[in-house]
């Protein structure tokens, strides 16, 4: 039988993740008091993340499942704006090269995700979103035993003004109780019902 391609063993990746991982209505009291001590480990043991703010321990998730495989993932964080708060807030993505050629993988509501060739594009990825700035950063920084958030340089979501040109702790806390005031037993029903799937652009 021959060797998996390096695509083939992302794509396995990507689908364990999106197979594994679930998503749950974490209490936001309890969502903010564990963003900035959490780890990979964490996720990759405890299998859930927040329905409303998943993209950044997926990603993470999936970046040490890709290094487990000889594979060298950037971590990309969208800095955007948010439609209903106005101000800026974040989105992450990867970028990874997979048989010679780079590829942006990314997680979007729901667990779907989109994989296209080439770097990572403010226009493909948020068409609707208003981006500020993209940043990237080498995932060897991500140690799987310390806080996610330590890749970007800082130990709390209160220092993201040091590392980043638009986000801020305050404009993250403005964009949390937003999503915290959005957050319902209706619209945690409708995004689980999303069946998973990969989207190839």
């Amino acid at each position: 039988m021959p060797n998996k391609t390096e695509q083939e063993k992302a794509l396995q990746i990507v689908k364990w993740v999106q197979d594994n991982i679930k998503l749950a209505q974490i209490d936001f009291n309890t969502y903010t008091a564990r963003f900035n001590t959490r780890t990979t480990n964490d996720v990759l043991s405890q299998k859930t993340v927040s329905y409303l703010a998943s993209c950044l321990e997926l990603t993470a998730a999936t970046i040490h499942l890709l290094r487990n495989k000889g594979l060298d993932p950037v971590m990309i964080a969208h800095e955007i704006e948010n439609k209903h708060t106005k101000k800026p807030t974040l989105h992450f993505a990867l970028e990874v090269v997979l048989d010679g050629k780079l590829n942006t993988i990314e997680f979007k509501t729901g667990k779907n995700v989109s994989i296209y060739a080439g770097a990572y594009s403010p226009s493909k990825s948020m068409p609707k979103s208003k981006s500020l700035a993209v940043t990237r950063f080498p995932a060897n920084q991500c140690d799987p035993k310390r806080p996610i958030i330590n890749i970007f340089g800082v130990n709390s979501h209160h220092e993201f003004g040091q590392t980043f040109k638009h986000v801020t702790g305050q404009s993250l806390d403005c964009v949390r109780q937003k999503m915290k005031a959005a957050d319902s037993t209706k619209l945690f029903s409708q995004i689980t019902k999303i069946k998973p799937k990969i989207h190839h652009r």
